[in-house]
């Protein structure tokens, strides 16, 4: 009979063993989904299992509307006993185990948070460490080379081959690119290699990290050989997916003495548990929040000039920043039907054109449009010709868009580009710095030239050196 004491609660010191520790981590989320969701409904929302890693990407309470922070200041406020419990019962778990304790650290990282639990649910107490399942030991005995080099190499090929159905369910049968695809998989990378490469003998740290950042290194090549993704996506997403599997490969460090049955389990359920998780994305179904970016420039120019400029602009020479030669879209000209509100704007990228309806038409102060249709953001590097990626079709939307020009007291005028957009891929904070350090490019290719253009329409003899200033309205 497990036996739960409301000391386990509160007493930093001393152990609990994994039935109580989950018996009481699962007591808890069940009262605090529901507090949630009473919280949620009372200010005309909803909550459902994944918004504890969605909503994450919310960072700060000062960014948020103004009509949203007083639920989400509740909501965080409510969290408080619940976090502080937790990482108690974490830590007594992770010392009952003879795993560091800085490892609670996860506890606080959304999708990880619950793999932890997961692990923390089934790795046994030192006492009760016990090699156990003998055909699994017999089989890793057997067949797993005892050179560093050769588990190393084994560990890194057998992870290859189960992540990548993973990744086939998430991207191909899902369509799903979000936290179970740059956050569970790298992860389950880092540490079932090191689970592995540490088989026969103890492996210091250096080794366990340089394992299971190559373990994700080579699966993105594996990735890229079989045309599931290309050159440019995979960069990105390189600097998030070798933290996840570096910290992976830490507790697979931690535990490495656990025994092949420990091993074997964590292995099993981890890679198990990973589209459980995939499928709650999926079918929670929401839509990422829109976001404002804006970049602006100061122009030597009336606003009259530059309205002329920016409504329809010319075709701007070939760019020799090499940020656009990676494949990554960019605007060559602008063209117009109509005049006023009832005009339709069309803006003409390297991969296609925007079809922008007018909806503001304010002479010389202010252009909004909408976007009816948008050509793909990129064209991705690979061996291959023609390569389909699910990514490159309504995972990023831009909604509206807008010129805004401010005459200044000595002659100049302000002119700002603002894009509204929203992806869906997460976790959002990590991909918004892409998407907003893109479109702050793109921007600039844009604002420069009407800069350059107006000004020397209007004569100017100014230096044509930009003076530009850049920001994120969150």
């Amino acid at each position: 009979m497990i036996m739960l004491k409301l000391k386990d609660l509160y007493q930093l010191s001393g152990r609990i063993g994994r039935a109580p520790y989950a018996l009481w981590g699962s007591i808890l989320f069940l009262i605090k989904y529901n507090l949630d969701r009473l919280i949620s409904l009372s200010y005309g929302h909803s909550w459902f299992i994944t918004d504890y890693f969605i909503q994450a990407d919310r960072l700060g309470i000062l960014s948020l509307p103004e009509e949203d922070k007083p639920y989400y200041l509740t909501l965080l406020l409510a969290s408080v006993p619940f976090i502080w419990v937790g990482t108690i019962l974490s830590v007594r778990r992770l010392r009952d185990a003879g795993i560091h304790t800085a490892l609670v650290g996860l506890f606080f990282i959304p999708f990880l948070n619950a793999i932890l639990f997961l692990i923390l649910s089934l790795i046994p107490s030192t006492s009760a460490i016990s090699e156990g399942n003998t055909k699994l030991s017999d089989f890793f005995n057997r067949f797993l080379p005892k050179s560093k080099v050769g588990s190393a190499a084994v560990a890194i090929g057998v992870l290859t081959l189960f992540g990548l159905p993973l990744m086939i369910f998430s991207v191909n049968i899902m369509g799903e690119y979000g936290w179970g695809l740059f956050v569970g998989i790298p992860f389950f990378l880092g540490m079932g290699s090191v689970l592995i490469y540490c088989h026969h003998e103890y492996r210091y740290i250096k080794e366990c990290l340089s394992v299971s950042a190559i373990s994700v290194l080579l699966f993105g090549g594996a990735l890229l050989f079989l045309a599931l993704e290309g050159v440019l996506c995979l960069l990105m997403a390189a600097p998030l997916g070798l933290v996840i599997g570096m910290l992976g490969g830490l507790v697979g460090f931690s535990i490495q003495e656990r025994g092949t049955k420990t091993a074997g389990t964590l292995f099993s359920f981890t890679w198990l548990m990973i589209p459980l998780l995939i499928f709650g994305e999926h079918t929670d179904g929401r839509q990422s929040e829109v976001v404002p970016v804006t970049t602006e420039v100061i122009i030597d120019a009336a606003p009259q000039a530059i309205w002329n400029e920016l409504v329809a602009f010319s075709t701007i020479p070939e760019p020799k920043d090499w940020f656009f030669q990676t494949g990554i879209a960019y605007p060559t000209h602008a063209e117009i039907e109509g005049h006023g509100e009832e005009a339709v704007r069309y803006c003409n990228f390297t991969t296609g054109t925007f079809v922008e309806p007018i909806d503001i038409w304010d002479e010389p102060r202010l252009l909004r449009f909408s976007v009816l249709d948008q050509p793909p953001p990129l064209v991705e590097s690979s061996p291959y010709e023609h390569l389909h990626l699910p990514h490159l079709e309504n995972y990023f939307v831009s909604e509206q868009g807008q010129f805004l020009l401010e005459e200044l007291p000595n002659g100049q005028t302000l002119l700002s580009g603002t894009t509204w957009y929203r992806h869906e891929i997460w976790p959002a904070a990590y991909w918004h710095i892409w998407s907003n350090y893109i479109l702050h490019k793109i921007h600039l290719r844009v604002l420069n030239h009407i800069k350059q253009e107006a000004e020397s329409k209007e004569g100017s003899q100014l230096p044509r050196d930009v003076n530009e200033s850049s920001h994120d309205s969150q």
